[in-house]
């Protein structure tokens, strides 16, 4: 008589942890989906862009479209293709692969007309030149053999140079006694023109007749050194400058 009543208490004390249990598992249930509901609507509210923004997008036939940020900033608007394949005109502000175009060179004016530089112009008429005689090589004895001079002596040389032409004037050498190797240099001023000719002599000046050794006629084209040589061997070399009077 006495077990009976303790097994009833037993049971139900077993019934009452049983409905404990099962209450608080629907509170722990109920828990859970309110912090994972929680949870989604904290996540659905996260932005993916700043409203009102663009970015540059790809259109469906290749060309470069433009799509805008939802104005809750949730998700990008579908992408917006202009009619003629191109994007709009702020689409390329974020295109980070756009390459410049490189610049075509100028080309000049083919009607343009190139001046050449101006040219010195050339004197006209007579110049002032200065003439200056430098050496002589003479051959130790007439072309028949004979001496220069009586008693075997060599020549007594002497040069002339006359302008013939527009231009006037002469350079005459002062006589070396007794030389067939005669220097020296010295100067006289005359006017050419060109086309002037120079008249060169050279003589072998004696007490009584003058003889003639070698003499030559030259056209005057430009200044510079000359070399004359005469072509019945009785002059080796004849050597003499032409400068300009006015050359600094």
């Amino acid at each position: 008589m006495q077990n009976g009543p303790v097994r009833e208490f037993g049971t139900a004390r077993s019934w009452s942890s049983m409905k404990n249990r099962e209450s608080l598992m629907r509170t722990l249930i109920a828990l859970v989906s309110c912090l994972s509901l929680s949870a989604l609507v904290a996540c659905s509210s996260e932005r993916v862009c700043a409203p009102g923004s663009t970015q540059a997008c790809l259109c469906a036939e290749g060309p470069r479209g433009v799509q805008s940020c939802a104005s809750d900033g949730a998700r990008w608007e579908p992408c917006a293709c202009s009619a003629a394949g191109t994007a709009p005109a702020n689409a390329g502000a974020k295109v980070a692969d756009a390459v410049p175009q490189p610049q075509q060179p100028a080309v000049p004016n083919p009607g343009a007309v190139v001046q050449a530089p101006a040219r010195a112009e050339e004197p006209v008429g007579p110049q002032p030149y200065t003439i200056t005689i430098i050496s002589a090589d003479l051959v130790p004895s007439k072309p028949d053999g004979r001496p220069w001079d009586a008693g075997d002596g060599p020549p007594d040389p002497v040069v002339v140079v006359s302008v013939k032409g527009a231009g006037t004037g002469a350079v005459r050498t002062t006589k070396k006694q007794d030389s067939i190797a005669p220097t020296w240099r010295e100067s006289g001023q005359v006017t050419i023109n060109r086309g002037d000719h120079l008249s060169i002599s050279i003589i072998d000046k004696d007490l009584a007749d003058d003889d003639f050794i070698a003499g030559w006629d030259m056209e005057f084209t430009r200044p510079g050194r000359q070399r004359l040589t005469d072509p019945t061997h009785s002059v080796n070399e004849l050597i003499f400058d032409i400068a300009s009077a006015d050359a600094k």
